[in-house]
């Protein structure tokens, strides 16, 4: 799970550091670096870090992994779904731009299909899942630990 969690913060640090998006190979490096030893030097001085980062992992990265691309597949279609709707509402304004686009008549996009929502779906409920299980055995560790 740490590239999960320092990749995204040392691009944040890296973009800080240089505003025009050129990163230097030694740069990216020393934020990377830096922000993992940091974060085992918090881990290591205080007590119980391990079980609460437990905790937050469990929580988050069935979500980050099983949730939010299927919620994202979701939105994108939609967004092709009214793209599609605007494109077949809208006529040719001449003579010119129908003869320009022949195939005018057809969708410019492949038509939605219910499988890919079904299988959306399906990832969005075994990653619920995981994360109320996941979630469920660490607090019960964390609770038998006091």
């Amino acid at each position: 799970t740490a590239p999960l969690l320092i990749v995204p913060c040392a691009e944040i640090i890296e973009g800080k550091i240089h505003h025009d998006g050129q990163v230097h190979p030694k740069t990216r490096l020393l934020a990377r670096s830096g922000l993992s030893l940091f974060t085992v030097a918090i881990s290591v001085t205080l007590p119980g870090f391990v079980t609460v980062l437990a905790f937050v992992g469990c929580f988050s990265v069935s979500l980050v992994s099983f949730c939010v691309p299927p919620f994202l597949h979701w939105v994108l279609l939609r967004q092709q779904q009214q793209f599609q709707q605007q494109q077949q509402q809208q006529p040719p304004h001449s003579l010119e731009q129908e003869s320009e686009h022949p195939h005018s008549e057809e969708k410019l996009l492949p038509p939605y299909r219910i499988l890919p929502l079904a299988i959306d779906a399906i990832a969005i409920v075994f990653g619920l899942t995981t994360t109320a299980v996941t979630t469920l055995f660490t607090f019960r560790k964390l609770m038998n630990k006091e």
